[in-house]
């Protein structure tokens, strides 16, 4: 299946679940890419597939205005709330 494609929800699946690949997002303002990125390094962190030491992000532009570090810390909690 080309980028073309492929449907919102089979790029968001492929975002969260495909943790070992690398991947270049692309998308119009609004849709979405900030936080399935903050999902992403949650769920890579609390499966201990990396810690924050080994993890980049690269954005073109400012991350839409959402303070990423934050929003980790959240998603860190959440996760650590869950396995409790």
């Amino acid at each position: 299946m080309t980028p073309a494609q492929r449907t919102d929800a089979d790029s968001r699946r492929i975002i969260r679940e495909n943790l070992d690949d690398t991947l270049v997002v692309e998308a119009a303002a609004g849709t979405g890419k900030t936080t399935e990125l903050v999902n992403r390094i949650v769920r890579v962190l609390a499966e201990g597939r990396a810690n924050v030491r080994e993890i980049v992000v690269r954005a073109a532009e400012l991350i839409g205005g959402v303070d990423v570090p934050r929003a980790l810390l959240r998603g860190a909690r959440l996760v650590a709330h869950e396995a409790a």
